[in-house]
Parts: structure tokens; sequence; C-alpha cells
């Protein structure tokens, strides 16, 4: 499966409101057909974070907004094992919804991005 590459999302662009409001979209394109209910349900909690991060204003130093969601967090949200958890976050990976950032601190959770793929 080859990967796509995606914007990511920026503070700053009203087009990420609608972006950020509709998970929906995920069940209606072609390209996420493949993605298990885990991941299309840990994507919409992520933009959920995201939506939080916009209000927040938490950016990085090149106006991308961005979350952290600790694996664990991750585990009781979505009721499953760690393994299950893993895998949900590397098929978002794999298929380019989101990126991620290890922080400089090595006990932070990762920096995550999500991407505009309606763009």
């Amino acid at each position: 499966m080859e990967k796509t590459t995606f914007k990511s999302l920026y503070n700053d662009k009203k087009e990420n409101d609608l972006f950020l409001q509709d998970i929906n979209i995920l069940d209606n394109d072609e390209r996420f057909k493949n993605l298990s209910s885990d991941s299309k349900f840990l994507y919409g909690l992520l933009l959920q974070k995201t939506s939080l991060s916009k209000r927040y204003d938490r950016r990085d130093d090149q106006n991308r907004l961005y979350t952290v969601y600790p694996l664990g967090e991750v585990m009781l949200d979505l009721n499953c094992s760690k393994q299950t958890a893993l895998r949900a976050m590397k098929e978002l990976k794999d298929m380019g919804l989101v990126k991620t950032v290890k922080q400089e601190e090595s006990n932070k959770p990762d920096m995550i991005y999500l991407v505009n793929f309606c763009s």
C-alpha cells in the first residue's frame, strides 16, 4: 500500500474548522476503506484532542497544531490492549493520516500531528 502525503493542520487556516468537525469523512473516502474500526475511532479521538489544541493554541514553532496522547490513555479510551492501541496508531501513521515527533525529554509522549487529507 502506497503512503499518501498530506498537509499538516495549521492553527490559522479556517478550512480546518470543517475538517475537524467531521470524522465520518473517513467512512466515505475510498482511500481509507481498509482502516480498522479501532483506527477510525482513534482518529476521531485525535480529532477531538486536536480541536482542544486549537482552542488552547497548542502549536509548534511552524504554527502546526499538535496534540499529545499517551499510550495508556489510548488504551483506556479504546478499552483495548497495548498491542491493539499500537496497531491502531501504526495504521494511521502508515496511511499518512498522522505524524508523530518524539519530544526532547524522553519521558514525555510523542507530539501527534493530524494531517488535512481534504485539501
